[in-house]
């Protein structure tokens, strides 16, 4: 959960490498940001979808979506830059923005996977938040000083490398998960007593 926040919530960085590389006037970038940040939401329930009725697993979701966001961040650094790579860039930023915002809208379904029972879903909830949404402690002061000491471009290049190592190590993890959460017992199922 904090690998998938940190990913959803540093992608707004792909906004400002718009505007620094690829050379989108500010307005245009910030439509496009409000199209990626707002108008995406609505991808949720697919990627619920996705998750309950053709993989019958968030966690194997997560595998497939954080090996193509790992991807798309490694890509967007491909796109050219100057006018010609404008295209390129949006369509690069507006997938890897559907894709994480699906992952984002399920990322609490796990503890049902992982079959935390419901009497402790509240404590379960509480603990993960601490974790899940420390990112927003220092990533930004992180990826800022990247930005600050090498540069616009060398500056996003090493955040979206560590937003790949991040969809990676999330992939990783969640390959674990998944099998672990076979070997758990469902404490929901009255035949388990």
């Amino acid at each position: 959960m904090f690998l998938m926040y940190a990913v959803y919530s540093c992608s707004s960085y792909f906004t400002p490498y718009l505007t620094a590389k690829v050379g989108m006037d500010v307005t245009e970038a910030g439509m496009i940001a409000i199209i990626r940040t707002y108008v995406m939401f609505f991808l949720s329930p697919i990627g619920g979808y996705i998750a309950d009725k053709l993989l019958k697993s968030t966690l194997k979701f997560y595998v497939i979506g954080f090996a193509v966001l790992g991807l798309s961040f490694m890509s967007v650094m491909l796109v050219p830059g100057g006018p010609s790579g404008k295209t390129g860039a949006i369509m690069v930023t507006m997938i890897t923005s559907a894709i994480g915002i699906m992952m984002y809208g399920i990322m609490w379904s796990i503890l049902n996977e992982l079959k935390i029972p419901v009497a402790y879903g509240g404590t379960a909830v509480g603990i993960c938040s601490i974790f899940a949404y420390a990112p927003d402690l220092f990533m930004h002061t992180i990826f800022g000083n990247w930005i600050d000491k090498f540069g616009d471009i060398k500056g996003y290049v090493y955040i979206f490398v560590c937003l790949a190592v991040f969809c990676a190590i999330a992939m990783i993890l969640s390959i674990f998960m998944a099998k672990a959460a076979k070997k758990i017992p469902d404490y929901t199922d009255s035949s388990a007593e």
